[in-house]
């Protein structure tokens, strides 16, 4: 997991992510939230979980907490060669 912390002119935006299925990452964003708010002076802070997938619990959580985001990455893969056949006559 990854954590991301960005400030704008405004406010601080605390971004996590998860590489697989999210669901118990909620109070550790609450948690970075608390703290930046410590030393935001009077800022908003905002949250924003990023997974491939999300708990239907955590999904119920978030919408009863404010100032956090869900969102989805889908990722996509295409593959090239880069050595050349090799011909099995010689």
């Amino acid at each position: 997991m990854g954590l991301e912390a960005w400030e704008d002119l405004n406010d601080f935006l605390v971004v996590l992510v998860e590489l697989v299925r999210a669901h118990a990452v909620l109070t550790q964003t609450l948690a970075y939230m608390a703290d930046i708010e410590k030393i935001a002076e009077q800022r908003k802070v905002r949250g924003i979980i990023i997974a491939r997938d999300f708990s239907s619990k955590l999904v119920s959580a978030v919408s009863r907490v404010q100032d956090i985001e869900l969102m989805k990455y889908k990722v996509k893969f295409n593959f090239e060669s880069l050595t050349q056949e090799k011909n099995p006559e010689g």
